[in-house]
């Protein structure tokens, strides 16, 4: 064998060597780079679950929908009654209207000023 070919094999394998190693690195630095990333993750999603916590917390004296539906009927029923006043009182002032009207037709025919 002569030194050309054995320093051509050579020159091969360390390119080879040094193409391996490089990708040995970079699988190893993304795989550090993940490892970074996920536990800053996991210390994100840590702050999320206190503040979570907090929320639900504050949010277990807050009326419940069924609460707020009682107090709609409630409402409802008074908004009900109201307007049943309200027709009464039309009604009233109406037939308040009528009896005025009367008693001045019976003022102006019957009970005339100075009339006996």
């Amino acid at each position: 064998m002569d030194w050309v070919a054995i320093s051509t094999w050579v020159d091969i394998a360390w390119k080879i060597g040094t193409v391996a190693t490089l990708i040995w690195l970079g699988v190893r630095q993304q795989g550090t780079d993940n490892h970074r990333r996920i536990v800053a993750l996991d210390d994100r999603v840590d702050g999320h679950a206190v503040r979570i916590v907090r929320v639900e917390e504050a949010l277990k004296g807050v009326p419940s929908h069924a609460d707020l539906q009682l107090i709609h009927d409630r409402i409802s029923k008074g908004n009900d009654l109201t307007h049943a006043v309200q027709a009464q009182v039309a009604g009233v002032a109406g037939t308040m209207e009528v009896v005025l009207r009367k008693l001045e037709l019976l003022d102006r025919t019957h009970y005339r000023e100075g009339a006996e």
